[in-house]
């Protein structure tokens, strides 16, 4: 499950290996979020194939490498390393790891609904 339950949190610790741009193009981002329960959150005709959005309140510290946030627009997306730590609600994102190492950050989503 990628969102938390109603009114309530999920806490996950996420390992995001070195990405392939080549093999990224070809992955079906739809198909691996619905094993999630998560299909409707991917962002259709995004310009990368994992585009998602979610209705919570993310906190996210960056435990070991470094990672892209990819946002809509390309001039906006933001480098993190080790020690960052961010704070995002409600957009469209995804994750790209263009390092040589893996990427562990540890997540808290608070649900954003009524």
């Amino acid at each position: 499950m990628l969102a938390p339950p109603p009114r309530g949190t999920v806490f996950r610790i996420i390992e995001f290996l070195p990405e392939d741009p080549d093999e990224t193009r070809t992955l079906d981002g739809k198909a691996a979020f619905a094993d999630m329960g998560a299909s409707h959150n991917i962002v259709e005709n995004a310009r990368h194939p994992f585009m998602h959005r979610t209705d919570t309140v993310d906190y996210a510290v960056i435990l070991s490498g470094s990672i892209t946030m990819l946002m809509d627009d390309e001039a906006d997306d933001v480098e993190f390393n080790a020690g960052d730590v961010l704070i995002q609600r409600g957009t469209n994102h995804d994750w790209s790891n263009r390092g040589a190492e893996p990427c562990r950050i540890m997540f808290v989503l608070i649900d954003g609904g009524g």
